[in-house]
């Protein structure tokens, strides 16, 4: 039998009878119903015989369980807590610990999951395959969790098995497969799957750029300070100002705006709150395409988009600058100044900038 060694001799049918009687002592109420289910199951016999043999398991069961005790230990060749078994998304993340396969379900796993206990062995043909999960994964998700995003499956050859949801942090995941067939865990994020091998822990076609040295992470750095300002037009002038504590500067992969950075780069987002209209004759609008730009080896990068959402009925607004970057560069120059221009809200008059002030920097480093 390739794979792990089972954790003590197998449970003979009274066996697992008595075990199950023992968890029902045990576990807490809402497993009762499920337990005495699984009890009846095994007292009538899994098979057509009534002998008491457990039926054997045929390909594609799955069993996807919540925390429990690690199954590895530290020296174990089972434990792949130190290898890249990870996946991260925008809405996501998780980390692989424990990875090995058998022709049955070991006692202490058994232990653990009413489920699993009344698993007959391996139909011939036929393996295991345990995974259990990082109680805390490797990586934080990029942006922020959210289920409704996330779909997971296990493609074993031809067979796709569907998941209710991804597993869950400390969590176990068993399934049954056809002995040495391919088995990988799939998770799709905002449309983008990536796969963890079930027998190796490798990573199947993922977002390179989560997995690097860089840091996936919001910069907030000090704001900026414009003061009279001067605008003229045709037969007068407006000096106006702008101040604002904070920016951020967000390094990520995904953007609701944008959908997936393309392959080999990521967006840099500048956000920010701009004064706007909260002036009461007039709208300072900032020119997107002169107000800001991102400097990499002292070339300029312009935005690749541009939102601007109102932040309240008094004028002012939140922007959001977006620029598409290497995925390897991990330090940034950005350069802001107010250019734009000043107009009346009643007459639509035009007023240019007289002089352009300073600019403001920015050097987040990832």
């Amino acid at each position: 039998m390739t794979g792990r060694e089972a954790l003590g001799p197998r449970p003979g049918p009274r066996a697992r009878y008595e075990d199950l009687k023992d968890l029902l002592m045990r576990r807490p109420a809402f497993l009762l119903a499920l337990v005495a289910v699984a009890v009846l199951a095994i007292d009538e016999g899994f098979g057509a015989s009534g002998d008491g043999t457990p039926a054997p398991t045929e390909p594609y069961e799955l069993v996807l369980g919540g925390g429990a005790d690690p199954w590895c230990d530290d020296g174990d060749a089972s434990n792949v807590s130190a290898a890249p078994a990870d996946l991260r998304g925008p809405h996501f993340t998780l980390s692989i610990s424990c990875l090995f396969r058998d022709a049955a379900v070991p006692r202490a796993q058994a232990d653990t999951d009413i489920r699993l206990a009344v698993l007959g062995p391996a139909a011939p043909g036929t393996e295991f395959l345990f995974a259990q999960f990082a109680s805390q994964a490797d990586h934080l998700p990029d942006g922020k969790t959210d289920p409704a995003f996330v779909t997971a499956w296990i493609q074993a050859g031809a067979e796709r098995v569907d998941l209710a949801e991804a597993p869950a942090l400390g969590g176990h995941l068993v399934v049954s497969v056809p002995t040495d067939e391919a088995a990988v865990l799939w998770v799709e994020d905002a449309g983008r799957a990536q796969g963890l091998d079930l027998r190796t822990g490798e990573q199947v076609e993922p977002v390179g750029a989560y997995y690097g040295d860089i840091g996936f992470w919001t910069d907030e750095v000090e704001g900026f300070e414009y003061e009279d300002v001067v605008f003229y037009g045709d037969t007068s002038s407006w000096s106006v100002g702008c101040r604002w504590n904070f920016v951020d500067l967000t390094r990520t992969a995904w953007t609701e705006e944008s959908g997936w950075a393309p392959e080999g780069s990521v967006y840099l987002v500048v956000a920010f709150r701009w004064c706007g209209a909260s002036y009461d004759p007039v709208e300072w609008r900032l020119d997107t395409e002169k107000a800001l730009s991102v400097f990499i080896d002292g070339e300029p990068l312009l935005p690749a988009a541009w939102t601007v959402t109102p932040y309240s009925n008094r004028g002012a607004e939140d922007h959001e600058a977006t620029f598409i970057v290497p995925a390897d560069v991990s330090e940034f120059k950005a350069l802001f100044t107010p250019a734009g221009e000043v107009i009346d809200k009643a007459t639509g008059e035009v007023f240019r900038i007289s002089e352009m002030p300073p600019s403001t920097e920015w050097s987040p480093d990832f």
